[in-house]
């Protein structure tokens, strides 16, 4: 049934070689960002992001506050309700 090859390039421009089987497993098993459930202060983002990339989630909100600070608090304001909206919720299945 999957005897066919696929040949992936990716965005830095490496192609990769998969059948079909090896390619369908990889999308399954791929890494997601979701919001956190149980690290959360305000909708989950930072602890979200921090379960992703698997760091503490106080170097995200530390992170962000100074990013707040450098730019000001409106383009900050703006990212994180985007992150807020775009951002799913772990959904069980």
């Amino acid at each position: 049934m999957f005897d066919h090859w696929s040949t992936v390039v990716t965005a830095t421009g490496v192609a990769y070689l998969y059948s079909d089987a090896q390619f369908l497993y990889t999308i399954y098993n791929m890494k997601r960002l979701y919001k956190s459930e149980e690290d959360r202060v305000l909708s989950g983002v930072a602890g979200g992001v921090a379960e992703y990339y698997e760091i503490d989630p106080i170097l995200i909100r530390l992170i962000a506050i100074f990013i707040t600070i450098v730019t000001g608090i409106f383009p900050m304001a703006l990212m994180y309700l985007i992150a807020a909206f775009v951002i799913p919720k772990r959904t069980l299945s």
